[in-house]
């Protein structure tokens, strides 16, 4: 087995204040054999944390998995180790994108 770091994004909507949509980047640590596996465990993963609920003030949010930002391996030491690093903040990174079609493959 192999470590992997991957960087999940979702969309985080809410259904009144449609100003107030924003994103929220969540990073795992997945034990997969080898890329493939990490990045089906990651996608599957995102898919479980989607959810729609009310909040405190009764507004309806909407969590959307969108895909991921990042995917690689990642040795790991008896000390520490970097999951990752950015050298540039305003740097582009692809998403792996979810189609509605392809989702259902993963599940």
């Amino acid at each position: 087995m192999q470590n992997f770091s991957v960087c999940l994004v979702h969309e985080i909507l809410n259904k009144i204040h449609t100003d107030k949509n924003t994103f929220e980047e969540s990073w795992l640590l997945v034990k997969a054999n080898d890329m493939i596996d990490a990045t089906h465990k990651a996608l599957n993963f995102g898919m479980r944390k989607e959810d729609t609920f009310a909040n405190t003030y009764g507004e309806i949010i909407e969590w959307k998995f969108t895909g991921i930002r990042h995917i690689g391996d990642v040795e790991i030491d008896d000390e520490c180790s970097v999951i990752c690093s950015f050298t540039s903040p305003k740097s582009e990174l692809p998403l792996i994108k979810i189609r509605a079609a392809a989702a259902s493959t993963f599940r």
